[in-house]
């Protein structure tokens, strides 16, 4: 199914606007016509009944959304690249990695302190065992959940914000040791680290912050847009963890913000954050149409007002360009003259 479907992603359609009737259809998801001229015509007529099936429908609504199989649709989209990779460069496939630290059947063993070797022999008589009620009064679910109560205006039950997928974990390792070789780039990767700490605690700082939660928000966007400048690689946890929380607030905007500043970092959403942010897109509450247009008409006013100031910042360099020129032609002239 992963050579089947290989490169399906790249079809996938998010969603950027305020959601209207028909926005969840498989169509409006997924651009089947572009999927189905990217196969090879011998195929089509497969393709086009696979398209079709029930099965195929709920495939493409689950990986657009959260859903119970995100971790799942995380391994296909893994084993799909994994047979992409495969055409371009020959090599031998292994979609399934075995955790090696996990594989270990070595068990340590450690005596009670009346059998140590070495030491005076001691008898030790107990007369009974009792229990001391206030260490079993908060059991560490109870710790838990009165935490979760604490922060419910920033975590959600369940929520995947600061877990890692197994494949995000394998290739932040492989990342790191390619860049330990390189001061310049093991540096770049410690401050792309100091980023994800800071985005992982960033849903108790906004817990800590109650009625400035949009101002936080859009701080934390200006860090991850200057990060993108400054070509951190910025890990897709920190991404993740910001579309979840403009869910959560109700900045569907942002979220899209987010989505095109992603595409421009060269990270490709995985099955997991993708559905976070759709399921953000879905869900929040988007501001009104009149919010919206005064919005872009300001931002249409910007763009005409900045494009003009570089077009007469280039019409000046131009003219002192054209100036230095004539006058080294003259002083060249004048020297020639004169012998």
């Amino acid at each position: 199914m992963a050579c089947i479907l290989k490169g399906y992603r790249d079809y996938l359609v998010p969603i950027s606007k305020a959601p209207t009737i028909g926005a969840t259809d498989p169509s409006a998801l997924f651009r089947m016509e572009a999927f189905l001229r990217s196969r090879d015509k011998a195929h089509h007529k497969f393709f086009t009944l696979l398209m079709k099936t029930q099965m195929f429908i709920r495939f493409i609504e689950e990986r657009s959304f959260v859903s119970d199989s995100d971790h799942n649709l995380a391994f296909f989209d893994e084993c799909a690249e994994k047979v992409s990779a495969y055409d371009d460069t020959p090599t031998e496939i292994k979609l399934i990695e075995w955790d090696s630290g996990q594989s270990s059947e070595r068990t340590k063993f450690i005596l009670p302190p009346e059998c140590q070797p070495g030491l005076p022999d001691q008898l030790y008589a107990y007369s009974s065992f009792s229990l001391d009620a206030m260490l079993l009064k908060e059991t560490r679910r109870s710790v838990m959940d009165n935490v979760l109560q604490h922060h419910n205006n920033s975590l959600a039950p369940g929520s995947p914000m600061a877990r890692r997928t197994k494949h995000e974990i394998k290739t932040a390792q492989k990342l790191a040791r390619k860049h330990q070789g390189n001061p310049e780039l093991w540096a770049k990767h410690l401050l792309a680290t100091c980023y994800s700490i800071y985005f992982i605690v960033l849903p108790s700082l906004i817990s800590e912050n109650t009625g400035r939660e949009h101002a936080v928000l859009k701080a934390a966007y200006d860090l991850l847009s200057k990060a993108c400048k400054l070509k951190v690689p910025c890990d897709e946890v920190c991404y993740r963890i910001m579309m979840q929380l403009c869910g959560l607030h109700n900045l569907p905007v942002l979220a899209v913000r987010l989505h095109y500043l992603m595409k421009r970092s060269g990270i490709q959403p995985n099955a997991l954050t993708y559905g976070v942010y759709n399921r953000c897109v879905l869900e929040a509450q988007w501001p009104s149409d009149s919010i919206l247009s005064s919005q872009m008409r300001w931002h249409r006013l910007r763009n005409i007002v900045i494009g003009a100031a570089q077009f007469k910042r280039a019409g000046k360099k131009f003219a002192d360009r054209r100036r230095r020129s004539l006058s080294h032609e003259s002083t060249s002239i004048g020297g020639a003259l004169e012998l």
